[in-house]
């Protein structure tokens, strides 16, 4: 009875860490879809030493602009939160022709804050249109980069470059 306790118990305990195991080697083979190999990704939080926004985008700016100037740094550039980060996604409703988000049912989009540069720190190709320029970051200019999903549903059959969006409507 003893021994037929044990091999029931290590059966017990098998499954999940086989479950355990393939799901290390799942996670392993991902392919999160930029440069992991030559990539640094970084998350600060100037507000925790007492920053306030004004102070930390300055701070971020400055940082930024001696990372680029380091030998062996590529590409150097801002995010609101990390790739595959956890936590709490900002959603919101996006209008397209002009619809009141107040008397119809508007999309939903998750919004990111990038700065220049940042698809190619990530070496992610651009499918169309053209990344952020500096002077439209630092302007805080009306610029939105869309993923292709999102495009093909606001602007089906045809190019979305160049197309008015309303996001926080």
């Amino acid at each position: 009875a003893f021994v037929v306790a044990q091999v029931a118990g290590s059966a017990l305990f098998l499954a999940p860490a086989l479950v355990f195991v393939r799901s290390f080697f799942n996670s392993a083979a991902f392919e999160p879809g930029f440069d992991t190999a030559h990539s640094l990704v970084l998350e600060l939080s100037p507000t925790a030493f007492g920053y306030d926004q004004t102070r930390s985008q300055r701070f971020f700016d400055a940082l930024v602009d001696r990372l680029r100037q380091l030998p062996g740094i590529e590409q150097a550039a801002l995010a609101d939160r990390a790739p595959f980060s956890v936590g709490f996604p900002k959603n919101v409703d996006v209008s397209v022709r002009g619809e009141d988000c107040a008397q119809t049912k508007c999309r939903s989009a998750i919004e990111f804050g990038i700065s220049s540069g940042h698809f190619a720190a990530l070496a992610l190709p651009l499918i169309s249109g053209r990344e952020m320029t500096e002077q439209e970051y630092l302007t805080g200019a009306p610029v939105a980069v869309i993923g292709t999903a999102m495009a093909a549903e606001l602007s089906p059959g045809s190019d979305a470059t160049g197309q008015w969006i309303r996001a926080g409507v």
